[in-house]
């Protein structure tokens, strides 16, 4: 038993090791297909089809990096209650990351976030027509570190969870969220 209780002692120190030195901003853009939705929003649409992706902007020093990404998916509507073409599954969100040596340049990181997420069709005024509301996420990725190749590049895999809450005035509540993911490349500065 004390064996078991020292190797897991050691497990968290070696999980919570500060990788190598990482500094600065960045920028990046990933891309993914079909988030899989649920709640209200898989009862009012499906992504058969469609596209998500993902533009963001953050700064990281040693193993923590906060970020702000806008996110989402296009949606298909299927019923009357929310209907519009090229309609879309929008966020804007402050995350937090915390970054983890695994080998080498690889990487895994696990993160939290806040957002602020609206649905709206192409010609909707989001403020005025469409659903929004508050949510959160948490992620989970892979990075690969290019250093060698493109100075300070990243490609990498993001499985993100969101959940939220939206309202509409002339509507009832939806909630439900998104999994999505998105292979990307990130560019510091």
């Amino acid at each position: 038993m004390k064996h078991l209780s020292a190797l897991t002692v050691i497990g968290f120190i070696a999980l919570a090791a500060p990788t190598a030195a990482h500094a600065g901003g960045y920028v990046g853009l990933g891309i993914g297909a079909n988030a899989k939705l649920h709640g209200d929003f898989a009862t009012h649409f499906n992504t058969a089809d469609t596209s998500s992706g993902r533009i963001i902007i953050g700064h990281r020093t040693g193993p923590l990096a906060i970020e702000g990404s806008i996110y989402g998916t296009e949606v298909n509507s299927v019923t009357a209650r929310v209907a519009g073409a090229e309609t879309s599954v929008v966020a804007a969100e402050v995350a937090l990351k915390y970054h983890f040596s695994l080998q080498g340049r690889l990487e895994a990181y696990v993160g939290a976030g806040l957002n602020q997420t609206w649905i709206a069709d192409e010609n909707a005024d989001v403020m005025d027509d469409g659903f929004s509301g508050n949510g959160y996420s948490a992620s989970v990725g892979l990075k690969y570190n290019l250093t060698a190749i493109l100075g300070k590049a990243a490609l990498w895999l993001d499985y993100t969870h969101t959940e939220a809450t939206l309202n509409h005035a002339n509507r009832a509540e939806l909630s439900g969220g998104a999994r999505m993911l998105s292979i990307g490349l990130s560019l510091g500065f």
